[in-house]
């Protein structure tokens, strides 16, 4: 209803976090640590299991109802990268060198 086309060019995984406070967490007693660890890492690999499903059924229901959806060829996406690179040196002292080469990496 809102928009026909869509392009897919996997800019970022915008991924849910999970988040402690230090103090607390350090605070707990090394099971529990442990405990709290490995449900982090759990719920972490089932919601980008999920995630990755609803992408898929999505696209589906997209299609289904009219939308046309393009995905760039890996050449399209290098050619991309390549004009867009210099915004990464203008956020670099917004968010930080380390933050940003994580980024990066992660965008590869």
């Amino acid at each position: 209803e809102v928009q026909k086309y869509m392009t897919v060019w996997n800019y970022s995984y915008d991924a849910l976090i999970y988040g402690i406070n230090t103090a607390n967490f350090d605070s707990f007693e090394p099971e529990l640590k442990d405990v709290i660890t490995k449900a982090a890492k759990d719920a972490a690999a089932f919601q980008i299991n999920l995630n990755r499903q609803k992408d898929v059924s999505n696209v589906k229901i997209m299609t289904d109802k009219g939308m046309e959806i393009y995905t760039p060829t890996a050449d399209e996406l290098a050619k991309f990268k390549a004009i867009v690179a210099p915004v990464y040196d203008e956020f670099k002292p917004v968010v930080g060198a380390d933050l940003l080469a994580k980024f990066q990496a992660l965008s590869k």
